[in-house]
C-alpha cells in the first residue's frame, strides 16, 4: 500500500512539475493567440525545439507511467482522488515560483479541496 501511495505522490508530483514548465515554456516562445498559427510548422518546431517543453513531455510520460501501476495496486474510487492533489499544488507552486496571484476565494477552494482529499484518504 505504501508503495502505491509513493507512485501516487510520483505521478502528482511531476504533473504539477510538468504543467510549471509548460506555463515557463510557452511563455519563452510566446505562443498565444491566432498570429502564432500564420506559421504552424514554424510554431510546432519551436515547441519540439523548447527543451522545457520537451522536457514537460517527458514528465508526463514518466507520470502516467507511476498512475498506471498505482491503478493496477490500488481502486479507482481510492486513487483517483488523490489527484486532487494536483489541485492544491499547481496554485500554490505557481504563486510561490511563479509568483502568480492567488486570490481568497481560490485558497478557500483549495482549503475544500484538501478537506475532500482528506475524507477520502480516511476512507
Amino acid at each position: 500500500m505504501l508503495l502505491s501511495f509513493g507512485l501516487i505522490l510520483v505521478d502528482v508530483l511531476l504533473s504539477v512539475a510538468g504543467q510549471l514548465a509548460l506555463k515557463i515554456g510557452v511563455t519563452q516562445i510566446g505562443v498565444a493567440g491566432a498570429a502564432a498559427l500564420v506559421d504552424p510548422l514554424g510554431l510546432a518546431l519551436r515547441v519540439l525545439t523548447t527543451p522545457i517543453l520537451v522536457a514537460a513531455v517527458a514528465m508526463y510520460v514518466v507520470a502516467l507511467s507511476a498512475w498506471l501501476v498505482a491503478l493496477s495496486r490500488l481502486n479507482l474510487s481510492f486513487a483517483y482522488p488523490m489527484l486532487s492533489l494536483i489541485y492544491v499544488l499547481i496554485p500554490v507552486t505557481a504563486w510561490l515560483l511563479l509568483g502568480e496571484q492567488v486570490p481568497l476565494m481560490r485558497w478557500l477552494g483549495i482549503s475544500v479541496t484538501l478537506a475532500g482529499i482528506g475524507m477520502v484518504g480516511r476512507s
